[in-house]
């Protein structure tokens, strides 16, 4: 083989591609080499350009599926909390309309209360107990348990809880505020209980005299037996008939008792979102009111998930989380939602896919194409 370069190509001479008697004579061009490879670039520039705009397709419609997802996980919360704040509305009012006959002037006795009170609280027991207290000064005491005995109550005496658990005779302190029950099934549990004998209970009942607004309790473990033990207590007060409450030194001299609900958060929870559909969003409730707040103390997995999750999952930047805060008889609940997977599933299609696929298919063709016609 004989081979001859220039500065335009080389010409070849080989007598071996057809024998002995025969000889090829080839003109290999620089120039055409560079045509052959510009003849591809317009190929190669649509196949990355194709690629480029695929995989962007592909995030953008993820992207806004997300948002879909979010605004939907938005409405849905917004559902979930209004939906326990108008339940727990609702209690405060059955408990201001049993304050109304007090605040009215009548002689209500327990027993009355229960009369008035069960059409309105009605058979489900949301309200775990309704009940009556009243200030009684020590001064007083021996009086005031000698006239609860003469009206039937033959054993009654005003008292306080042990720390085993068992109820003895209040220890002796300048005022009590015992409890003359209300609903008949909860009477043992709280027949003479002085509230003030507990720390919390003591600090939300003399916020709720001083300020005449409702006040609830942060979570309290309650006398009532059950197998969710913790709840909360909301006091309504209630003064003097036609004398002057503007002011706490007068609310404190026109007081006359308290009308004390108390509540199962998880059973009120359970009550508000019952008739709602399931959506697949946890709740953890936390006290956050001052001083130091008293941290999560309820969690209420969606009927979709399996068991609670105390976590917040709100520390990993992906998750899908949102916190919100009630208002509620002088404490502030901070409500933080989370998703389950089924949350995310159930608004997670094929779309995305389908358009990234769609882009390379269209990029694949319109390559194919240029390529064959390059040819």
């Amino acid at each position: 083989m004989i081979e001859l370069k220039g500065d335009e190509g080389k010409l070849r001479w080989d007598s071996r591609s057809f024998g002995p008697k025969r000889s090829a004579l080839t003109w290999h061009s620089k120039a055409s080499t560079h045509l052959a490879y510009d003849s591809y670039l317009p190929t190669a520039i649509v196949l990355v350009v194709g690629l480029v705009l695929s995989l962007e397709l592909f995030s953008v419609l993820r992207n806004l599926e997300r948002s879909e997802t979010e605004t939907e996980f938005q409405v849905a919360v917004s559902e979930l909390v209004s939906a326990v704040q108008k339940e727990f509305d609702t209690k405060m009012i059955i408990l201001e309309s049993m304050a109304g006959l007090y605040k009215a002037g009548l002689n209500i006795s327990p027993q009355d209360l229960h009369e008035f009170s069960d059409p309105l609280i009605g058979v489900s027991g949301e309200i775990d107990a309704l009940t009556w207290v009243v200030p009684v000064r020590d001064g007083q005491r021996a009086e005031f348990e000698d006239a609860i005995k003469q009206s039937g109550l033959k054993d009654f005496e005003i008292l306080e809880q042990a720390p085993g658990g068992e109820m003895v005779r209040a220890s002796q302190r300048d005022e009590y505020f015992p409890a003359l029950g209300g609903r008949p099934q909860v009477d043992e549990a709280l027949l003479g209980f002085d509230v003030a004998s507990d720390p919390i209970r003591a600090e939300t009942l003399n916020r709720a005299r001083d300020s005449g607004e409702v006040s609830i309790t942060t979570w309290v473990t309650l006398l009532q037996e059950s197998d969710t033990p913790y709840g909360f207590l909301a006091f309504v007060p209630v003064y003097k008939k036609d004398l002057p409450s503007d002011s706490v030194e007068n609310r404190r001299k026109t007081f006359e008792g308290f009308i004390v609900g108390v509540f199962r958060i998880a059973r009120l929870v359970d009550q508000a979102l019952a008739s709602l559909q399931p959506r697949g969003i946890d709740l953890v409730f936390s006290d956050e009111s001052p001083p130091q707040g008293e941290g999560i103390f309820f969690s209420y997995s969606s009927r979709l998930g399996i068991e609670p999750r105390l976590e917040t999952r709100a520390d990993d930047p992906e998750s899908l989380h949102h916190r919100t805060t009630l208002e509620v008889g002088g404490r502030r609940w901070t409500i933080l939602a989370t998703v389950i997977p089924f949350f995310i599933e159930s608004h997670t299609t094929s779309e995305p896919l389908y358009g990234l696929f769609l882009g390379l298919l269209f990029t694949g063709l319109v390559g194919t194409y240029l390529a064959t016609s390059a040819h």
